[in-house]
């Protein structure tokens, strides 16, 4: 991914974090892995700098707050949540239309996001750290699994974008 300025809300862990650009222009990144991210203060979650571990998140400078983004408002923006060992963090993923999600493998196994039918591409297998995303154009419910571990399944549902 390319490194902008953003806001952004992230599911890490299953606890809802909000990220806000400061600076105009200064790449939004982390070191350390996700982990760490949770121990975290926000501001220096994204004036961490480069590391090993580099994550790079974007989304538009407007993206709402995470209770906002999944509460059904029709603002678009951003969610990034985790794959988990055995598991994807969030059952169910409620967002409007335009919004993009990111999925993130902090596990050490590799994993990969498959959608039902035809959707969307699936994700290359994505090793740990690695990162997937797909924009959201349309309403409905889009289920999605892990390819080779079927029994992780999810859904994201997405409500229009027309207020």
């Amino acid at each position: 991914m390319n490194r902008r300025q953003l806001a952004t809300s992230m599911i890490v862990g299953g606890a809802a974090l909000s990220l806000a650009q400061r600076e105009a222009r200064k790449p939004s990144v982390f070191a350390g892995g996700w982990a760490s991210l949770e121990r975290m203060d926000p501001s220096q979650a994204i004036e961490a700098g480069a590391g090993d571990a580099i994550s790079t998140l974007r989304t538009s400078p407007e993206a709402p707050d995470l209770a906002t983004a999944c509460s059904g408002d029709d603002t678009a923006g951003e969610v990034i949540t985790e794959i988990l060992d055995g598991r994807f963090a969030e059952p169910l993923i409620d967002i409007v239309a335009g919004t993009t999600v990111t999925w993130v493998n902090t596990s050490i196994v590799s994993h990969q996001v498959v959608f039902n039918g035809l959707a969307f591409d699936r994700s290359a297998m994505l090793q740990q750290d690695d990162t997937f995303s797909v924009t959201f154009t349309t309403a409905g419910e889009f289920g999605y699994y892990c390819g080779p571990h079927p029994f992780m399944k999810d859904i994201v549902r997405v409500d229009s974008n027309d207020g």
